[in-house]
């Protein structure tokens, strides 16, 4: 049996693809591409009456309210533990305070990692917006779900990235493949949200009825928007992947002939 931690070079593969992954995370148009991937995906595959973009848009304002958002981590609704997300900048804190001297490269380097650590948390308020949105509709102060199970909804609202099946091979794959893992689970994510892995028969209908009219209405909207831009030169001047896997709703002139 393979395992991971046998593997030489494992430790340098994976930190390559953290760096790659973080430093795409950051990227403002992924953040918006993602946001919106997000918000669609949660309102198709979950059944708790998500709206798209409205409903993740209110959660991304209140991850900026710092009793909501302690709540949201602290519950375990997040993708990452609290500790993970703040130990970098609580390390520089505690330096700031005990008034350690770093020189000219130190300053340099705290500077730049105190700009990322901001800027990866900013990302992560824009991926937590939709979960923490269905956690307080679930959760409702106490009202309503359990914490516990409130918290375990919400990260289930939408692709749960700290899942991770039992094969070693995957696993090994995973740790050094670039949104790998994001890729299984978002497929995972949206075949049970058909229903199609519930035991109870009559909730697995009612969850297949509720997937599969929503993901019509998206599929005909994508139909009907292809069908605009179908003889339009600059549309088919795109390469296939571009037409594949997004939407092109308008077309603007850009300096140079692009669109």
């Amino acid at each position: 049996k393979v395992q991971r931690v046998d593997l030489p070079l494992l430790g340098v593969a994976r930190g390559a693809k953290n760096l790659l992954t973080a430093a795409v995370g950051i990227d403002p148009s992924f953040q918006v591409a993602n946001f919106l991937r997000d918000t669609l995906h949660a309102s198709v595959i979950s059944h708790i009456g998500m709206k798209p973009v409205t409903d993740s848009a209110k959660g991304l304002a209140r991850t900026f309210n710092k009793s909501a958002l302690t709540k949201f981590l602290g519950s375990g609704a997040s993708m990452g533990t609290l500790f993970e997300a703040d130990a970098p900048p609580m390390h520089m804190v505690i330096a700031d305070a005990l008034g350690e001297k770093r020189g000219a490269y130190g300053t340099a380097v705290h500077t730049y990692k105190s700009l990322f650590a901001h800027l990866q948390r900013f990302e992560s308020k824009v991926e937590y917006g939709t979960r923490l949105a269905a956690f307080e509709r679930l959760y409702q102060d106490g009202k309503g779900l359990p914490l516990l199970e409130a918290a375990y909804q919400a990260r289930e609202i939408s692709t749960d990235f700290s899942r991770r099946g039992a094969s070693e091979i995957v696993n090994i794959f995973a740790d050094i493949v670039p949104f790998l893992n994001a890729g299984i689970q978002g497929l995972d994510r949206t075949y049970r949200g058909t229903g199609m892995g519930t035991q109870n028969k009559a909730e697995r209908k009612a969850d297949f009825v509720s997937f599969a009219a929503k993901a019509s209405l998206v599929a005909m909207a994508s139909m009907a928007l292809h069908l605009m831009n179908e003889d339009d030169e600059r549309y088919q001047s795109l390469p296939d992947y571009q037409r594949d896997l997004y939407w092109h709703f308008t077309m603007i002139p850009m300096p140079g002939g692009g669109w």
